[in-house]
């Protein structure tokens, strides 16, 4: 949305994966890690909050600021 055109996103099923991954070692690489989109995926941070406190950077407000760092260096670099 922040980009103004809707996300494409088409999953591959593993078998395609794999049968990829035979001839392309990047695809073979993305078909090992499919196991951490199979289960959730859980993550702790209380260390990180012990040592930082509990700020964290929505998500809106990453998305919108890469954009718009993308766009400015892309202006500079066409």
């Amino acid at each position: 949305a922040e980009i103004g055109t809707p996300a494409k996103i088409s999953p591959a099923p593993k078998p395609i994966l794999w049968l990829m991954g035979k001839f392309n070692p990047i695809i073979n690489e993305v078909y090992e890690m499919v196991y951490e989109f199979e289960e959730d995926f859980v993550a702790d941070h209380s260390k990180y909050a012990d040592a930082f406190g509990e700020y964290y950077t929505p998500i809106d407000e990453v998305v919108r600021d890469t954009v718009a760092w993308y766009r400015q260096h892309e202006a500079v670099r066409a």
